[in-house]
């Protein structure tokens, strides 16, 4: 299945993506950078999300104080069968299952440490589910271990290779205006591979 994503970086990284026709894996680290749908390269589905949005975030971040941004977009070839969308409540719902149980297995001789792992699973699992995550570090933090966690459980044990995840949450700063529910897609691709196609969408 093809689809176009898009992506907002600096300008010196959109220029080196498009010479290397290829992006750097970003990794999920715990104390400097929450990457919450785990290890992997982001992209949002809409352009002008990406022009709004995703400029904001990319040019208020501090280390970007004075760098500008581009916009690129991208042609991903994906298989359905490897996209995890938590969008769809059964995904949703099995996902938050196997992050539980790698939880259990994981802690089952710590039993405090289980019992707080429970409760944060409970609390991002409502969170995300009310798309109430947006700028919520304790939540970012902890979701993008355990999707890391669950990806490679699917890939290990069920010998599934998720190529894309999928998820939303709300924005409600109105300056952005989204949509009618501010509601944001937000994709994160897995497999480098899928992406075919590189561009600069200009202004």
């Amino acid at each position: 299945m093809k689809e176009i994503f898009f992506h907002t970086t600096r300008d010196d990284y959109a220029k080196s993506i498009i010479e290397e026709k290829k992006f750097k894996h970003s990794k999920h680290k715990e104390d400097t950078k929450i990457m919450w749908l785990g290890d992997g390269i982001y992209f949002w589905d809409s352009s002008s999300i990406a022009q709004k949005l995703g400029r904001s975030l990319v040019e208020n971040k501090p280390e970007n104080r004075n760098c500008s941004s581009k916009l690129l977009y991208c042609v991903v070839d994906y298989d359905e069968d490897k996209c995890l969308d938590l969008s769809l409540k059964e995904e949703f719902d099995d996902f938050f299952s196997c992050g539980l149980e790698l939880l259990v297995a994981k802690y089952e001789n710590m039993r405090d440490i289980l019992d707080r792992n429970i409760s944060k699973i409970e609390s991002t699992k409502n969170a995300l589910k009310n798309q109430e995550f947006w700028n919520n570090k304790e939540h970012g933090n902890f979701f993008g271990n355990i999707t890391n966690e669950v990806i490679d459980y699917m890939k290990k044990v069920e010998n599934k290779n998720i190529q894309v995840m999928k998820c939303s949450f709300r924005q409600n700063d109105v300056k952005y205006f989204l949509n009618e529910k501010n509601v944001v897609n937000q994709l994160c691709v897995k497999d480098c591979d899928i992406i075919k196609e590189i561009n600069e969408l200009g202004d």
